[in-house]
């Protein structure tokens, strides 16, 4: 899965008009419909390719079981990875295991695993 999005829920206008650099959900009021579920999805690619998952975005209101092989994590600073405000289970795996998880830091990793929430009052 290379530069694509796999979305349920979210609003139609999502990201907006003027913030194509936002692809990724960051309160409940980007859904339309909080009760979306993915409830199982895994990326794992083409055999012999060590890039199954790169520059792309998983969101819904629940992701119950996402599983995601050969992460490249350097997106050029650009964010990229899950969001929900519900993530049951993530898994990533690489050629040598169990990789860290989404976000979890370091030069040249714009991954993110981000649990939504309700939005601030202004």
């Amino acid at each position: 899965m290379i530069d694509s999005d796999i979305f349920a829920g979210l609003n139609e206008d999502f990201p907006g008009v003027g913030t194509p650099q936002l692809r990724l959900p960051s309160t409940t009021a980007d859904f339309s419909n909080l009760q979306a579920t993915i409830n199982k999805l895994r990326i794992t690619g083409i055999r012999g390719d060590a890039i199954a998952f790169a520059n792309s975005n998983i969101a819904g209101g629940t992701l119950r079981n996402i599983r995601l092989f050969g992460v490249d994590r350097d997106n050029a600073g650009v964010e990229f990875g899950v969001a929900g405000q519900f993530i049951e289970r993530l898994i990533l795996r690489g050629s040598s295991g169990v990789e860290p998880p989404l976000g979890s830091g370091g030069v040249g990793d714009d991954s993110v695993a981000r649990e939504v929430v309700d939005p601030v009052p202004a």
